[in-house]
């Protein structure tokens, strides 16, 4: 699956992609997506399932870069980075 980017909070109770609500796994405030000048970050709010980057947990409180084609997993749903 793909995922466009938009600059927000995300999970299964709030957030840009209301879509989310339907995964039991992803927390109510999973984490969020932060566009800066350098790109887009991704910043897990300490999540129960986490938030992966190519397969790797992020650490929760710390913005990550993303860049196109990276593998996104939040909980158990896996994207593709646009």
């Amino acid at each position: 699956m793909q995922i466009t980017l938009k600059a927000g909070s995300f999970g299964r109770t709030s957030g840009v992609y209301p879509e989310f609500s339907t995964s039991g796994y992803v927390s109510g405030r999973h984490g969020e997506f932060i566009e800066t000048p350098d790109g887009w970050n991704v910043l897990d709010y300490g999540s129960t399932n986490g938030t992966f980057v190519n397969g790797v947990r992020i650490a929760p409180g710390v913005q990550t870069p993303l860049k196109r084609g990276d593998s996104l997993k939040i909980a158990t749903l896996t994207f593709t980075v646009q």
